[in-house]
């Protein structure tokens, strides 16, 4: 059985045969779907590409890696917790402009978001993948865009990593959430496509 943490052997072994994805049936969104329809994603990374079906293939897929983290507190729920909202929103508007995206969160997320339960239900469905605890995510997101010569959607700077990933300004793209519409600040991206 695949656990939370497998993501990082399958970024190491991706000829793995993953099982098939078993939609859930509690997977909303809280204000982008004011429908309340289910929100049934293809699986990201190794298992499927952004058609929905095979596994990515890095030369033809186009990949960008999400920094969950960011995305979640970019626009904050009435409480002031990051919404799993933002990270459905980054989701689709991605997957709308052809892109496989992978987001990465942090472990201590789950404990702050707004809605624990649906975070859980795309981690389940491996819509998301956490960082193992008490591990920065910072590097698992810029290892993994290193690994697949990705796009990284994020505002933050990784200024202790640039030494490291001489690429980060080059392919990071930073971004806005406002009324539950995210707004990409892309001209590398629309280069790129």
């Amino acid at each position: 059985a695949l656990t939370r943490l497998s993501w990082i052997s399958l970024t190491l072994r991706p000829h793995l045969e993953l099982p098939p994805l078993r939609p859930s049936p509690t997977l909303f969104a809280t204000k982008p779907n004011p429908d309340r329809q289910p929100l049934i994603f293809p699986r990201t990374m190794v298992a499927v590409n952004s058609r929905g079906g095979g596994k990515l293939n890095m030369k033809q897929d186009r990949v960008v890696v999400v920094d969950g983290a960011n995305v979640a507190y970019a626009e904050k729920s009435a409480d002031g917790a990051p919404r799993v909202s933002n990270l459905v929103a980054a989701v689709k508007l991605l997957q709308e402009k052809g892109y496989s995206p992978i987001i990465i969160v942090d472990a201590s997320l789950y404990h702050d978001i707004d809605d624990p339960k649906q975070l859980d239900g795309l981690l389940e469905n491996q819509v998301i993948h956490q960082a193992p605890s008490q591990t920065d995510a910072d590097y698992f997101v810029l290892e993994t865009a290193d690994r697949y010569d990705a796009w990284i959607l994020t505002n933050d700077n990784y200024e202790e990593y640039r030494d490291d990933y001489t690429w980060i300004e080059e392919r990071r793209v930073p971004f806005m959430v406002i009324n539950d519409d995210m707004v990409l600040y892309g001209p590398q991206l629309e280069q790129a496509t």
